[in-house]
This record gives structure tokens, sequence and C-alpha cells, in this order.
């Protein structure tokens, strides 16, 4: 069987099966769930589209630039309605740890702080965040119509006239995608934000389709997914510590204020710390 074939129906398998998870998840949000459930949904909704951005990434030498460049435009678009309320989130548990040691006194100025900083904060407030939901319905449906409507269309010529199988390219392209990850894991430093977000991007692209190809894959795919696992939690308390330090940063505080400011950034540098040893680590197994 051709590749046009059996390549085009595992990647168009796969997107359906996201997008059906997708789906279930936009009932619930419509129920207007409380604030714990509705944390857990966007959390939820948020892996399903970088899932979807995955399977391009995962395809890539296969597909067509203009149409890959369009489904990737979209689908961070949507991915990006849900970034600064995660953002928020997360900043607000850390927030959460530090004021336990705090006085009630402080922990009230330091609450009153967050509260009037976070409203304002530029970091929160990105470009085409909170759409309309029906806005965000409409692209929503126009991303799904265009992933699956493109059918070999999304792929390049050239590849679809290789006589090869779906598991040949993938084993080649795990193969080439892991190569490149353990060249940045060798050379990585652990003190650039850039680059420990590099890795991490990196190897959640990598899990989220991995995942669906172990049976193409075998045991060693398996363990691999438990590494690059590892990495991405860890990396991403990382870069959750980097995030939190900049929206510090812009925070305007008053002289009494600005002591907490100074100790919470302490406090988040500390946890950051803490997480760089934890991911050398991971790495030297």
């Amino acid at each position: 069987m051709k590749m046009k074939n059996t390549i085009i129906d595992q990647f168009q398998k796969e997107a359906k099966v996201i997008f059906l998870a997708e789906d279930q998840l936009l009932v619930k949000l419509r129920a207007n769930p409380d604030e714990e459930e509705l944390e857990e949904i966007i959390h939820e909704l948020r892996i399903h589209m970088r899932k979807l951005i995955s399977l391009l990434f995962f395809y890539k030498p296969l597909l067509r630039r203009k149409k890959r460049k369009a489904l990737l435009s979209s689908l961070k678009m949507l991915l990006r309605n849900f970034g600064s309320l995660r953002t928020r989130h997360m900043y607000l548990k850390s927030a959460e740890d530090f004021s336990r040691q705090l006085s009630s006194v402080e922990k009230k100025l330091f609450t009153e702080m967050n509260e009037r900083e976070l409203d304002k904060c530029r970091f929160l407030k990105e470009k085409n965040e909170k759409m309309d939901p029906i806005e965000f319905r409409i692209l929503y449906e126009d991303t799904l119509k265009m992933l699956l409507g493109y059918g070999k269309r999304i792929f390049k010529a050239s590849a679809c006239e290789l006589n090869i199988q779906n598991e040949t390219f993938v084993v080649d392209r795990y193969q080439d995608l892991m190569e490149r990850y353990f060249e940045m894991e060798t050379n990585l430093d652990f003190e650039s934000v850039k680059e420990v977000h590099d890795l991490r991007v990196l190897a959640k692209n990598i899990i989220y389709t991995l995942k669906s190809k172990v049976d193409t894959l075998g045991d060693l795919a398996v363990k691999r997914v438990e590494h690059l696992k590892k990495i991405q939690d860890v990396a991403g308390k990382i870069h959750d510590a980097d995030v939190h330090h900049k929206i510090l940063s812009s925070f305007e505080t008053s002289e009494e204020e600005d002591n907490l400011r100074i100790r919470f950034q302490h406090f988040i540098m500390k946890e950051r710390e803490e997480s760089t040893h934890k991911l050398k680590k991971v790495i030297e197994g």
C-alpha cells in the first residue's frame, strides 16, 4: 500500500480522535463549571490543542509549508485564548505557597498587591486572547474543516508519490527527532530561559505523537516517553518560575509592598534552583 493512503489515513485518524476529545471538553465548558473544574477543563483543552500542533510537527517533512503554517496559526490562536488564565492560575498557586510563611498582616498586603497588579499585568493580556465564545467556536470549526478537509492536499506532491509505508516514516522520523533531542539535552545551558523552554517544547511535541505510535515503535518508545515526560514536567516548573519572576518584575509596588515582592522573587528563584537540580539528575539518569 502506498504512503499516500497509509500516511493520510493515519494522520486524519489521529486528528479526529483529538478533535472528538476536544468537543467533549467544550460541551463541559459551556455548562458553566465551578472554578476548580474550569481550571481542569482549560488544562485539558490546552493539552489537546498542543496534541494537534504536535501532530503537524511530527508530519512536518511531508506537509505543504503554507497549509501547515495556516493550520499552526489557527491552532496557536485558539491555544492563546486560554494562555493568560492558565498563567494566572499557576502564579496564584505559587503565591499561595509563599503566603503560608507570612503573618496575617503581610498576607493581606500581599494579596492586595497581587489582585491589583495582576489585573493590569501586560503578560496576562496577550493579543488575540479571550475571544468571544461564538468567535472561538467559529475559528475552532474552521480549523477542524481545514485540517480534515485538506485530505491529501496538505501533503507535498513529492511525498505522496513515494512508495513508503506509514510505519517506515514513523520510525525514521522518530529517530531523527530523538537525535535532535539528545543533542539539545547534551548541550543544554540550564540557566538559559530559552534553551530550557526549547527542550521542554521539543520533548512535549515528541511525547504527544509518540504515545499514539507505541505499537509501531515498541518498548523502547515507552521508556523514552517516561523519560521525556519527566523532562517536560521538571522543565515546566522551571519555565513557570521564569514567567512568575517576569510578572513580578513588572509590578508597581509601594515601599511596604516592595519588601514582599522581593521576598517572593527569592522564593520563586529558590524553586527554580531546586527544579534545575532535579532536571540535571533526570538528564544524568
